[in-house]
């Protein structure tokens, strides 16, 4: 994730957790591919990252992570680059 993108989450924006070493190396890989709103950015930390309420459901029975900005993806920008590749792929 370039840090263009990174740096474009903001509090209350909707993501998809994204595949990471940061995330990995939390043991949060389970996560990989949930929706989620950010509730508090946690930038001015050794790991940069955010506090997220996932959407999808709960794991390990809690709904709030502390999910590594290298695991952050903006659904909106997600789902605008599908849409892009599907055309990409169409007119190949």
């Amino acid at each position: 994730m370039s840090a263009k993108t990174q740096s474009a989450v903001k509090q209350g924006e909707i993501i998809r957790i994204v595949k990471s070493i940061a995330l990995a190396e939390l043991r949060l890989v389970p996560l990989v591919g949930l929706r989620g709103l950010v509730t508090e950015c946690l930038y001015d930390r050794k790991e940069p990252g955010a506090m997220v309420k996932l959407l999808d459901g709960k794991y390990m029975g809690a709904t709030n992570w502390f999910i590594p900005l290298a695991s952050l993806q903006n659904e909106q920008l997600a789902e605008k680059r599908k849409k892009e590749d599907l055309i990409n792929n169409l007119n190949i």
